[in-house]
C-alpha cells in the first residue's frame, strides 16, 4: 500500500514493501539512567550498524532484495524505488 499524504487529503494506493533486518546483530547499545527522578525517561545509545560485520549483513540483505524485484515474475509492477 502506498499512501500520499497532502493538505487535501490522504490517497491510498495499492502496493508493496519489502523489510529486511538484522536479526543477530553484533553491534550492542547502552541504556541508562542518568537521574534519581522516577518519571525521568532512561538515555538510549542504540548503536545501529557500528560493527563491519552489521553494515555488511545489511548491505548484502538491500542486495538480496533488489535482486528478488529484478525477477521477471514482477514485471509490469515494479516502479522506481522510492527509498
Amino acid at each position: 500500500m502506498r499512501g500520499d499524504f497532502s493538505p487535501d487529503g490522504i490517497t491510498i494506493e495499492p502496493g508493496y514493501q519489502c523489510f529486511a533486518s538484522l536479526k543477530r546483530p553484533t553491534s550492542r547499545g547502552h541504556v541508562w539512567i542518568e537521574s534519581a527522578d522516577p518519571d525521568a525517561a532512561p538515555k538510549f545509545r542504540f548503536n545501529y550498524l557500528s560493527t563491519d560485520y552489521d553494515r555488511a549483513t545489511g548491505v548484502a540483505a538491500f542486495r538480496a532484495t533488489q535482486q528478488i524485484f529484478r525477477q521477471s515474475a514482477w514485471g509490469g509492477r515494479i516502479t522506481p524505488e522510492l527509498s
